[in-house]
């Protein structure tokens, strides 16, 4: 799991983003994954934002603004 968040980590940081930056993550059930892409953002200290999966198109755009 380490090692996959550190690929990932690199891997955001290539896209761009920076410390400070948020990240709206939706997942629909507890999943490893959700834990790994954590570990990734907390890595290069991107701020994980959970989203709800059951909430509307307009409800995202406000939660995003």
């Amino acid at each position: 799991m380490l090692e996959l968040s550190r690929k990932i980590a690199v891997g955001l940081l290539e896209t761009g983003l920076k410390p400070g930056d948020r990240v709206g993550m939706v997942s629909y059930k507890n999943r490893p994954e959700w834990v790994i892409m954590d570990l990734a953002m907390l890595q290069i200290g991107v701020i994980n934002v959970p989203v709800y999966p059951t909430i509307s198109s307009k409800e995202y755009e406000i939660y995003f603004q």
